[in-house]
């Protein structure tokens, strides 16, 4: 089984994924489900989108997503 990362760079070379890697809509159609109650049980305790995403194993690419990053790599700076 592939690891996230390596099922990601699969996408990114071009190459069919093992599994699709993230609901690219999810977010729209989490908040109208959410607005009118009609989310399926198990993600009604989820709270927001990203906890959604979370209870069904997705791949999370969000730019609203705070992942706990505190201070830059700056490893790669010299990189072009």
């Amino acid at each position: 089984m592939l690891t996230r990362k390596e099922n990601i760079k699969k996408v990114l070379a071009r190459q069919v994924p093992d599994w699709v890697p993230f609901s690219i809509n999810f977010y729209q159609w989490f908040c109208h489900h959410q607005t009118f109650n009609m989310l399926p049980e198990e993600l009604k305790i989820a709270g927001d989108y990203i906890g959604a995403m979370k209870i069904l194993g997705e791949d999370i690419f969000s730019r609203n997503v705070d992942g706990g990053l505190r201070a830059s790599d700056t490893a790669g700076d010299n990189v072009r």
